[in-house]
């Protein structure tokens, strides 16, 4: 199971990216994995991440702004989410 949790408190983001889809669907995990680097490679670019750490099975991400990056991160996400909810969770919570 692949568990996305977003953190929102004000401008600032917090994103975790644990885990990997049951056995058979490593697509899951390489569509979660491009979608996350390519968002993570935009917010580098544009300056707004904080701090990130990426180890096998585990991302966590800090940013601050972009919403218009975020909508379409979270629009990828959560179209693989409609696809295998088998293998994933998404849990978005507002200022925490």
């Amino acid at each position: 199971m692949i568990e996305i949790k977003v953190r929102r408190h004000g401008k600032t983001r917090k994103v975790s990216v644990k885990g990997h889809a049951k056995k058979g669907n490593d697509i899951v995990c390489a569509a979660v994995s491009c979608i996350t680097c390519a968002f993570l490679e935009v917010l580098e670019e544009n300056g707004k991440l904080i701090e990130k750490s990426i180890e096998s099975g585990n991302v966590e991400f800090v940013f601050e702004g972009m919403k218009e990056s975020e909508n379409f991160y979270l629009t990828g996400i959560e179209m693989l989410l409609s696809e295998y909810p088998e293998d994933m969770r998404v849990d978005i919570m507002e200022n925490s």
